[in-house]
């Protein structure tokens, strides 16, 4: 093995070993996308959507009596790995977690380097060099491959996922440029992650994450102690970007720009509990809403681009029967927004769908490719029985989606009033926002600490 050669993971990982203090505006924005996640899951979360995680958690990885995790709302102690697991259902369970092209990158690497942040009493600082570490890395290698893998049936989050969480924590830790490789690449070495479960509306999305964070934590711990990972384990003949892809890795590509074009500065955020290629359908279905009268509905056409259309569950129409059915649905998306004149909420996720007019009017539609329409786009024809033909164009890009902090802090409120109390909440978030420039890990601690009954 030649341990000088320059591949895509030793480039990844000179880059994190050597990546020091961050501008200041890239650490600002660090840290909005950590209140953002954070804000959302706290804001949102119902345990009963992510509870199983951490009995799953406790039961695999047991309760040590040191060097323990804590699962956050629940409070038990767990291994660093369970909790890196746990808590990555919890960061998710909103189906809000922010994006970046078509990667939820913090899904993974916030709990892992949580857990690893509260067990070494890492600064602030090394937490969000760790946070734009990872959104770096992960931005880069789904912009690169993501499409091309996703076609092939993986998920881009469970693929590169890992491979972020390992970079977070190795800039966490402050591994040098060689050990951060070997991180990089000894996750790479074990990562993956399909798409079919979004088909099939099964729960496999939920756990993915959690999966990724433990592989990156794993990983990172395992380079610090000394193991070598594979260097072209990413772009090597068998590695892991042509085994997912089907081709090749060109001269340059998946680093780009390291260290001089912050990538973090584009990462997107979710108003709505849906998928990514669904929010535009959630503002196209609420305007659509404003040119009907209610009367019965013929036929109701979605138009995505092919992408979007293709992406697995966005064209499904129902019924649905599990929340990752209805949070992938650009169907559902629409005919929420159509129906009831307002954007979709997580208690409407948690219905189904099933209200009849929605049922009805779902029973009409079908989603289709259209290249014509911009990637984040929605186009929708409405006709009606009479014969009238309705139709609106929402036109939007990711600069729709992203956000300076005041409009997350705004995002983050909204979601509070849904909790038993709500004034405790804002409470404890407006403390948690006070803390977080300058002790991420514990405030996030602070504020998911279980609220006695």
């Amino acid at each position: 093995m030649n341990w000088d050669m320059q591949t895509l993971a030793t480039k990844l990982g000179d880059f994190v070993g050597n990546l020091g203090d961050l501008p200041a505006a890239v650490r600002e924005r660090a840290v909005t996308c950590l209140i953002y996640n954070v804000g959302i899951s706290y804001g949102m979360n119902d345990r009963e959507i992510w509870a199983g995680a951490a009995d799953i958690a406790v039961a695999v990885y047991g309760a040590p009596e040191r060097d323990a995790g804590v699962i956050l709302c629940d409070g038990r102690n767990v291994s660093l790995a369970g909790a890196a697991f746990a808590n990555a259902v919890v960061f998710g369970a909103t189906g809000r977690a922010d994006t970046i092209g078509t990667i939820h990158a913090s899904n993974a690497m916030l709990s892992a380097i949580l857990a690893l942040a509260a067990a070494r009493g890492s600064g602030a600082d090394d937490f969000f060099a760790a946070l734009v570490a990872g959104y770096e890395v992960a931005a880069r290698l789904d912009r690169a491959f993501g499409e091309e893998a996703a076609a092939n049936g993986f998920r881009s989050t469970a693929l590169f996922g890992g491979i972020a969480a390992a970079a977070a924590c190795a800039r966490l830790i402050r591994l040098d440029a060689e050990a951060a490789t070997s991180a990089i690449a000894l996750a790479a070495g074990s990562a993956g992650g399909i798409l079919q479960p979004f088909a099939d509306g099964s729960e496999e999305p939920r756990s993915q994450p959690g999966h990724a964070a433990m592989l990156g934590l794993h990983s990172a711990i395992a380079a610090e102690r000394g193991a070598r990972g594979g260097r072209r384990a990413l772009d090597g003949p068998l590695g892991l970007v042509p085994a997912t892809t089907g081709r090749p890795v060109r001269d340059g590509e998946g680093a780009e720009g390291l260290g001089s074009k912050w990538l973090t500065d584009e990462v997107t955020f979710k108003p709505f509990p849906v998928c990514y290629y669904a929010q535009t359908s959630v503002y196209a279905g609420v305007a659509l809403h404003k040119q009907w009268r209610g009367e019965p509905v013929e036929s109701l056409d979605i138009h995505l681009h092919p992408r979007a259309a293709g992406y697995a569950g966005l064209d499904f129409t129902g019924p649905f029967n599990t929340i990752v059915e209805v949070m992938m649905s650009s169907a559902f998306a629409v005919a929420h927004g159509l129906t009831t004149g307002r954007p979709v909420t997580m208690p409407d996720v948690l219905t189904f769908g099933r209200d009849p007019e929605m049922t009805e009017i779902l029973r009409r539609t079908r989603v289709m490719a259209d290249p014509d329409v911009t990637l984040l786009s929605t186009k929708v024809a409405m006709t009606l029985k009479d014969g009238r033909r309705i139709v609106h164009d929402q036109s939007m890009s990711e600069k729709d989606y992203i956000f300076a902090r005041p409009k997350v802090l705004e995002m983050v409120e909204d979601t509070l009033t849904g909790l038993a109390d709500p004034e405790d909440a804002r409470r404890r978030f407006d403390q948690f926002v006070r803390a977080v420039d300058h002790a991420p890990a514990s405030a996030i601690l602070q504020l998911f600490r279980p609220v006695p009954v």
